[in-house]
């Protein structure tokens, strides 16, 4: 019989099943002299993604993310968003980050527990933080020649190591807000 601290792990292999975490995608090339993913140039004003959300043992669901982010007085930037499911259920989440060197910054979410970490590698944008009970969150946003889209290929975990959910998602940079209307995708 397991010991009380092998069940969880065991529960949450279990949930896992084949869900496995994100392959490693090669980024677009990169011609000479192309910027850097920036978080704070690139969701500067509106952006719109539209995604798939595939949680173990649910079916998968569309999601559509509106967010206007924009540069604070003291230094900071802040993204507001709004998450809206299939369902019509609209959620909102306000990123505020700090960049710590030219290619590491720091953030707070407000889905997270603790302390953002985000890491530029040229045009990709790693970001890793706690969901608290157990979960954590990698993120790579990969962005795309012209710079006005990104994917957004996402992994939650539990207990560190077991993959639980992902998010495949097109992020657009729009000159205006576009709703996600009726429902996430529409």
């Amino acid at each position: 019989m397991p010991t009380a601290r092998l069940r969880p792990a065991l529960a949450a292999a279990a949930l896992v099943g084949c869900l496995t975490a994100h392959p490693r995608v090669p980024a677009p090339p990169r011609p000479p002299g192309a910027p850097a993913f920036t978080p704070d140039v690139f969701f500067a004003g509106w952006t719109r993604g539209l995604g798939v959300l595939d949680v173990r043992l649910r079916s998968p669901e569309l999601l559509c993310v509106v967010g206007y982010g924009e540069a604070q007085p003291d230094g900071t930037f802040r993204l507001d968003q709004t998450v809206t499911h299939a369902d019509g259920r609209a959620e909102e989440r306000t990123w505020t980050m700090r960049r710590e060197t030219p290619t590491r910054y720091t953030a707070t979410l407000t889905d997270a527990d603790g302390e953002v970490t985000a890491t530029v590698e040229g045009g990709e944008l790693f970001i890793r933080y706690s969901m608290g009970g157990g979960l954590s969150m990698r993120q790579r946003l990969i962005l795309q020649p012209g710079g006005q889209t990104a994917l957004n290929l996402s992994t939650v975990f539990a207990l560190g190591a077991l993959p639980v959910a992902r998010l495949n998602e097109q992020i657009q940079k729009t000159d205006a807000r576009v709703p996600c209307a009726g429902g996430a995708g529409s």
